[in-house]
């Protein structure tokens, strides 16, 4: 499947109130003693009803998370916001590893369509992301996110029945620059590299850049039915199950953002951004097992082939014992009136559920202070 989603520019005007959107908890003063506020909890600042408020001040169910905190519990993609957030949930959808499923309060999107309209609305930098495609990608240079439950079409509009999720990129500093880098290694051979760069131009001029490669091989094997000659075979010839090569499940992905800032006077500020995000898998890649009985004498139809086929039987016996073993197209030639002709050409060779999506995204803001 491939699929490629162009977003266009937006122009957000900014409403009196607004400044830069940021959510962190506010720190004491670390130079000196304090001492601890009255009520025994740091003030949270969040942007729940679009403009900075304590979030004991703001009607409405929210869990927030500054960058911090989400570096603090090992926060890596949306996935783990939900562990972290009552009431809320994230899973990878049913369709690519690269869509997600969000779930709030009973409202989920049935399916992941770009046909069909989602639940719960996700906003980037307060821009909206229509679909949830390409949405399972890491946590690149975030400020806050912020999870608010409950509908929310006062002030978000359509899309917004059982809550919102808001994403708030770090945006550009003019004060000075900076940089970091991060390495990881991990199972199947995992690597990630993440690096940012801030570098001011001007005393009102920013750029801010941020760029994520993930690469990991493949946990799960094909495997396909043999015959006694060796050769690939669906049919009721075709009992050896064993490993062919192939991987699957495996994972490349790029993600970039690339941000400017130019800040026209002290009350008025310009942002521009652009993100990008290409992903590959030779994924997902699944058992899917047929239930054949044992008392068929004799194929009848397309249908009783499948279950005549002591094939079928030992993909199952075979993949009871190897949860990692993935039939890709172990049945594709099940169907056939002549099974025995399946052969490694008809059987797709080297074909598996190949995957890639592009997405680009693009924003510019204007922030106002009054």
């Amino acid at each position: 499947m491939k699929s490629k989603l162009l977003s266009s520019v937006f122009v957000l005007a900014a409403t009196a109130a607004m400044s830069t959107v940021t959510a962190h908890a506010q720190e004491a003063e670390t130079t000196a003693p304090t001492a601890a506020p009255a009520s025994g909890f740091d003030d949270i600042v969040v942007t729940a009803r679009k403009v900075e408020e304590n979030i004991q001040e703001v009607p409405v169910a929210i869990t927030a998370f500054s960058g911090a905190q989400m570096e603090e519990r090992n926060v890596t993609n949306l996935i783990d916001i939900g562990k972290f957030t009552p009431g809320f949930q994230i899973t990878q959808a049913a369709n690519g590893p690269q869509t997600l499923s969000i779930q709030s309060r009973g409202q989920v999107q049935g399916d992941t369509l770009a046909t069909l309209e989602p639940s719960i609305g996700v906003y980037v930098d307060q821009m909206y992301w229509a679909r949830p495609k390409g949405l399972n990608t890491s946590m690149l240079d975030l400020s806050n996110a912020q999870v608010l439950r409950g509908p929310q079409g006062t002030l978000f509009g359509r899309n917004t029945t059982g809550g919102a999720l808001l994403l708030t990129s770090n945006d550009p500093n003019t004060e000075e620059a900076t940089a970091s880098a991060n390495f990881t290694y991990g199972s199947y051979n995992e690597r990630a590299s993440e690096f940012v760069l801030n570098m001011p131009l001007a005393d009102n001029l920013a750029l801010r850049g941020a760029l994520r490669v993930r690469d990991r091989d493949g946990w799960a094997y094909g495997v396909r039915s043999y015959n006694v000659s060796g050769n690939p075979d669906n049919s009721q010839n075709g009992v050896i199950i064993r490993p062919d090569g192939r991987e699957f499940n495996d994972r490349h992905e790029v993600q970039g953002r690339l941000k400017a800032l130019w800040e026209i006077n002290d009350d008025m500020r310009l942002i521009l951004s652009g993100e990008w995000y290409s992903f590959e898998s030779n994924g997902d890649g699944r058992q899917m097992l047929y239930k054949a009985p044992l008392n068929i004498a004799a194929p009848s139809g397309a249908q009783d082939q499948v279950a005549f086929n002591t094939s079928v039987l030992a993909y199952q016996q075979y993949m009871a014992l190897n949860p990692d073993a993935v039939g890709v197209d172990a049945f594709q030639c099940s169907f056939a009136v002549t099974p025995s002709n399946c052969t490694l050409a008809t059987l797709g060779g080297e074909t598996g559920p190949y995957q890639q999506l592009d997405t680009e995204t693009y924003n510019l803001r204007y922030l106002a202070d009054t």
